[in-house]
C-alpha cells in the first residue's frame, strides 16, 4: 500500500532558521545586488539634482598622515617646512612630503648645526641639531687674499663659527668651527688680466687629545680644489681680491654655506 506524502507546514521558528541559512549562504549575491541598487539610484540623483558637489579630502588625507616629532633643544627653536606650513613642534605630514630644516638661536646665543637640512618624509628620520653655544664678545678681523699671493692658511680665531667671505662684490656667509683651518690657494692667474682661480679646503679643528702621553698628529688638509670654492659662490675666478671677515655681528648672521659638512 502507497502512503501518500503530505507537506508539512513550518513554524515561525524554522522559517527564521531557514531565510538566515540563506542569508549567510548569499550574502555576497546579495549585498551585490543592494550595493548595485543603491549607486544607480545615487547616479540617477547625481544626473537630475541642479546641486555643486564638493569633495573634503582633508579627512582622508589626516588618516594617510604621519605624526613627525623635532628634536627638543634649549636656547634655540628647530624648524621644519613642509608645503608652505612651517612648524616648531610636532606635526602632521603625508609621507613623501618634502621637508626643510633650521634652527634659530635664542638672544645671546649662537644656533647649532641642523642635519639633515631637507629630505623626503619616506620612512623614521632621524634629524639632530648640536648645542647652542653662549655668544661671547671676539675680537674682529680679517684675512685678504690677492692674486699675488700663492697660497693663504688662516686659523679660524677661538669662538667664531661664522665668517663672511666677499669677493667679486658677491657677500656670502659660511659656517666654520673655531680652530679650524681654511686653505685658499691662488692658481691659473691669466696674463694680462686680472682674473685668478680660489682653490679652497677646509680642515675641521684636531679632536681633543684623550691620552697625554700620545702626541697628537699633525692636521693634513685636503687638496684644495676650485669646485670646493664654487659651491659656496657659484663661481671660482676672481677679480681683486678675496677677504674673510669675521666679527660678533658676523657670528649672529644666518649662513649661506656649512663648510662644517
Amino acid at each position: 500500500m502507497k502512503r501518500k506524502m503530505r507537506r508539512r507546514k513550518l513554524t515561525a521558528v524554522q522559517r527564521l532558521i531557514l531565510a538566515l541559512i540563506f542569508l549567510h549562504e548569499n550574502w555576497r549575491t546579495i549585498g551585490a545586488a543592494i550595493g548595485g541598487g543603491l549607486m544607480l539610484i545615487g547616479a540617477a540623483n547625481l544626473i537630475t539634482a541642479d546641486v555643486a558637489l564638493y569633495v573634503d579630502y582633508s579627512v582622508a588625507l589626516k588618516y594617510l598622515a604621519k605624526s613627525w616629532g623635532l628634536p627638543k633643544t634649549t636656547h634655540q627653536t628647530v624648524t621644519a617646512t613642509v608645503g608652505g606650513q612651517t612648524y616648531t613642534s610636532d606635526f602632521y605630514a603625508p609621507q613623501g612630503s618634502q621637508i626643510t630644516f633650521s634652527a634659530k638661536a635664542d638672544a645671546g646665543y649662537f644656533v647649532g648645526i641642523v642635519s639633515p637640512n631637507s629630505a623626503t618624509l619616506t620612512r623614521d628620520l632621524a634629524v639632530t641639531v648640536t648645542e647652542a653655544a653662549e655668544r661671547e664678545d671676539i675680537e674682529a678681523g680679517s684675512r685678504t687674499v690677492a692674486k699675488s699671493d700663492s697660497s693663504v692658511s688662516l686659523k679660524v680665531p677661538p669662538k667664531v663659527y661664522v665668517v663672511k667671505m666677499i669677493a667679486n662684490n658677491a657677500t656670502k656667509f659660511v659656517r666654520v668651527e673655531p680652530q679650524a683651518t681654511l686653505l685658499v690657494s691662488v692658481e691659473h692667474s691669466f696674463s694680462g688680466r686680472e682674473y685668478w682661480e680660489a682653490e679652497l679646503a677646509y680642515e675641521a679643528p684636531p679632536a681633543p687629545v684623550t691620552d697625554p702621553s700620545t702626541p697628537p698628529r699633525p692636521p693634513v688638509l685636503p687638496m684644495p680644489s676650485s669646485a670646493a670654492f664654487a659651491r659656496i659662490f657659484g663661481f671660482s675666478d676672481i677679480m681683486g681680491s678675496l677677504v674673510i671677515e669675521w666679527s660678533n655681528e658676523i657670528n649672529a648672521h644666518a649662513i649661506d654655506y656649512d663648510l662644517t659638512k
